[in-house]
């Protein structure tokens, strides 16, 4: 398959993902994040309240290192604390939800039944490779998320003070069309986590590119709602802090869409072109 053809491959089978978005029996794991996500999101929004703060207060404070549990400050940080937060969940519960999904629609897309409690039980088997394969792109989130303020003190031009995020944010997007089918490595395959990142070089003459539309094209899909995130400060200021809940919520919901759509794509790809390797070997 040539490279014009990975290409189209790679939207078609976003496409393709998309008239799955009704089948209620696939949303199972991603609302279970969402349900995290949201949980957490509420525990930010409401740090101060005296039946959490005795142990968010302390969290924010050593996490930040700055008091930020003040009314409006935490709003206006809200979208971004909840963004920090959302790496880390989708490295622990993400990528059991991942799993989770890759096995349901790999059984769509074959044509059987998407049997959730197997799936769930093969993930939670398989939980630990899941979470170690998902933890390079969890790393580089969590730094594009932390990037800005800890580069506050260093002098440098505001073009590359600009054009770092930028620059970081694509090459995760790199390294997650790189490392796209080592959930499907894990999962379908049922390799280890050191076989399955082993093996995922071998993935890319046939899928890559096609990886990479799904990962940008799902990118571009959250990317709106992400930068209106980075004006919650102007919006809090403006009069109407809770309304950065609303926003934490929307980017957690927008994500979970997002997720879907991914992890649909690049088990379709995977089951289409890069499962089959065998001639690759003769």
């Amino acid at each position: 398959m040539n490279g014009f053809e990975q290409l189209a491959l790679g939207w078609q089978c976003l496409w393709h993902t998309r008239r799955e978005i009704l089948r209620i029996e696939l949303w199972g794991p991603w609302l279970a994040l969402l349900l995290a996500q949201a949980l957490v999101i509420a525990l930010l929004a409401f740090a101060a309240h005296p039946l959490v703060s005795w142990f968010m207060v302390p969290l924010l404070r050593a996490t930040t290192m700055e008091d930020i549990v003040r009314y409006p400050e935490l709003f206006r940080r809200l979208p971004g604390l909840a963004a920090e937060a959302a790496v880390v969940l989708g490295l622990l519960l993400g990528s059991l939800t991942v799993g989770v999904a890759t096995r349901q629609f790999a059984d769509r897309f074959r044509g059987a039944p998407a049997q959730a409690p197997l799936a769930w039980s093969e993930a939670l088997r398989r939980w630990p490779a899941l979470l170690i394969s998902a933890l390079p792109v969890a790393l580089v989130g969590l730094l594009v998320q932390r990037l800005p303020e800890s580069l506050s003190g260093v002098r440098m031009s505001s073009l590359t003070r600009n054009l770092l995020p930028e620059i970081f944010g694509a090459f995760g997007i790199l390294l997650t069309a790189l490392l796209l089918y080592t959930t499907a490595l894990v999962m379908i395959e049922r390799r280890g986590v050191l076989v399955a990142l082993r093996e995922v070089p071998t993935t890319w003459k046939r899928g890559f590119l096609a990886a990479f539309v799904v990962v940008v094209l799902v990118t571009l899909v959250r990317l709106p709602l992400d930068r209106l995130t980075l004006a919650s400060r102007v919006i809090v200021d403006r009069g109407i802090p809770e309304l950065a809940i609303a926003l934490a919520l929307a980017q957690a919901t927008v994500s979970a869409f997002a997720g879907f759509l991914m992890t649909g794509a690049a088990t379709l790809v995977y089951l289409t072109v890069v499962a089959d390797r065998e001639e690759d070997r003769w």
